[in-house]
């Protein structure tokens, strides 16, 4: 029960660390001009602050060291692990500051590269590298150098691919709490209490910072992004406690071979797709370290998915792979035929949303070209253009009758009448549109996703009739 006490403490004072340090930092930083500037139309910029991610290590140090200090003084306090610990505050330290450098000033994608590698080999100079894959793609133990090379190459993939998520208000907050909650509770299941106490205190700052980044209103200036300071010091932890926990002799209640699962299962999502992006961009010529919109999280926007749809998406993403491969474990399958299938299913995912992306570009640009039609005759005609969303439902009632009431009238004046139709069932509802429209357009959208965008209005309070 004590135990239990100590992970309230980590996270509590995490938690008000941050909500003491991060408006102080906003206000500060907002006097002196420190923004990120984020496109929110071709017309309008926002000017929102990048350096939220700041306070967080200040915090997690907070938090986490209060908790080790409460454990010490009723337990004696194994000193491999202060010494792994202060390991950790190492390298998280060198990522933190070389992403506060280019928040502030902007650096290099090759010096933030070199840095990165760096403190990755803090990993390996300590004794803790994987020295055996225990099945991953029908490999066991790898020599040491191999061991090596391949740690300080997955901290660095995770570093870059946390940076990568965080494109949207509140994806890479969410999905990496996800992470530590796991984390957090494989650790206390395993007698490694330190871990856990980390990761509460990470998720208590977190969730503070959340708020601020997905509800701070931009003109009352508590409007934040994570910034890289954050986001690479995220990466680095979930590396590191990834590998911690599957080099943990201390296995608790899962074998080596399920924890190795569980790990390849939280982070599979951003390191597949921070795989395909550079397999792109090689194949395509392009830099490696370049900006674009090739992640997943601007594919679903490309395809119409905006807003906290898209958030809900990719941790529904990371889930589905979560359950899924709990499922086949069940079945008795290898991790390594997992792995294929996870690989599998995240190709054709991807088939799938690449043509849908393919469906809208083309419905978006009919509907430019309808709006330039309409725009070059309604100078030199009388025409009214009528908006019908119909989703999903009902099929008929009131409105339809109240829309064509106006409709008849409009004719009777003179106006020649244009109806553009939302539907959700592949056919037209036109009722007695064809009496009364001179022309009528349709376009139909898939009945899963009307069905799920009126889940989601209504869980936000917003009206659900919209396109």
């Amino acid at each position: 029960m004590l135990h239990f006490l100590y992970l309230l403490i980590a996270f509590s004072s995490a938690a008000l660390t941050t909500l003491v340090l991060l408006p102080w930092v906003l206000k500060h930083a907002y006097n002196r001009g420190l923004y990120a500037l984020r496109a929110t139309s071709s017309e309008n910029k926002d000017k929102v602050l990048s350096l939220g991610g700041s306070v967080l290590v200040p915090s997690i140090l907070i938090g986490m060291t209060l908790s080790m200090v409460l454990m010490n003084e009723g337990e004696d306090l194994d000193q491999s692990i202060k010494t792994r610990t202060m390991l950790l505050g190492c390298g998280v330290m060198v990522v933190y500051l070389i992403g506060l450098l280019d928040d502030l000033f902007g650096l290099s994608a090759s010096l933030r590269f070199v840095i990165q590698i760096l403190a990755a080999l803090s990993l390996p100079l300590c004794d803790l590298y994987l020295s055996n894959l225990h099945g991953f793609m029908w490999i066991e133990a790898i020599p040491g150098y191999v061991g090596v090379v391949l740690t300080v190459f997955f901290v660095v993939v995770m570093v870059n691919a946390i940076n990568m998520v965080d494109g949207i208000d509140g994806l890479a907050s969410m999905y990496v709490i996800l992470c530590l909650i796991c984390f957090g509770f494989c650790f206390f299941d395993s007698g490694n209490l330190i871990y856990s106490y980390i990761a509460s205190a990470m998720v208590g700052a977190l969730t503070v910072f959340l708020h601020y980044n997905m509800f701070g209103s931009i003109e009352k200036r508590t409007k934040t992004f994570m910034g890289d300071s954050g986001s690479m010091m995220l990466g680095f932890s979930l590396a590191y406690l990834s590998i911690k926990y599957i080099c943990d002799e201390d296995n608790g209640s899962f074998d080596v071979q399920e924890r190795m699962l569980l790990c390849m299962s939280l982070l599979f999502v951003p390191f597949i797709d921070l795989f395909r992006v550079v397999l792109e961009r090689l194949f395509q010529g392009d830099r490696l370290f370049a900006a674009d919109k090739r992640h997943i999280q601007y594919k679903l926007m490309s395809a119409g998915i905006y807003g906290r749809l898209t958030l809900l998406c990719v941790l529904a993403m990371v889930l589905v792979i979560i359950l899924i491969n709990l499922l086949l474990t069940l079945c008795s399958w290898e991790i390594s035929y997992i792995f294929i299938a996870d690989v599998s299913l995240y190709v054709v995912f991807m088939y799938i949303l690449n043509r849908r992306i393919v469906q809208y570009r083309s419905t978006m640009a009919l509907m430019e070209n309808f709006k330039e039609r309409f725009r070059e005759n309604a100078a030199v005609a009388r025409k009214v253009c009528i908006l019908t969303p119909r989703f999903p439902i009902p099929e008929n009632g009131g409105d339809v009758l109240r829309i064509n009431n106006i409709a008849r009238q409009l004719k009777r004046e003179g106006y020649e009448l244009v109806l553009v139709s939302f539907e959700d069932n592949g056919s037209p509802q036109l009722f007695e549109a064809e009496r009364i429209y001179d022309k009528v357009y349709t376009v139909h959208r898939d009945p899963f996703n009307s069905l799920l965008q009126s889940v989601i209005h209504l869980f936000l309070g917003r009206a659900m009739q919209c396109g």
